[in-house]
């Protein structure tokens, strides 16, 4: 499941970062642990790809919902 998530992540972001912020925002909420892990993985394909602004919205984003701090 995990690597499904991942792959459409990756895609999505080829479409732009909006696509796949959008994509995280509707899937947040369902599952705690899949939540820490999209969070997760969108940060680090941001940061590798230079996109560190993103990546530190993200992080802010995910720690404000208290994402990962009890999984």
């Amino acid at each position: 499941m995990y690597a499904t998530y991942s792959n459409l992540l990756n895609r999505l972001l080829i479409k732009g970062f909006e696509e796949a912020h959008s994509f995280l925002t509707q899937q947040c909420g369902k599952d705690p642990k899949l939540d820490l892990f999209i969070y997760s993985h969108l940060i680090k394909v941001c940061s590798k790809s230079g996109r560190h602004q993103e990546a530190s919205n993200l992080l802010k984003e995910k720690k404000a919902k208290g994402i990962g701090a009890s999984v």
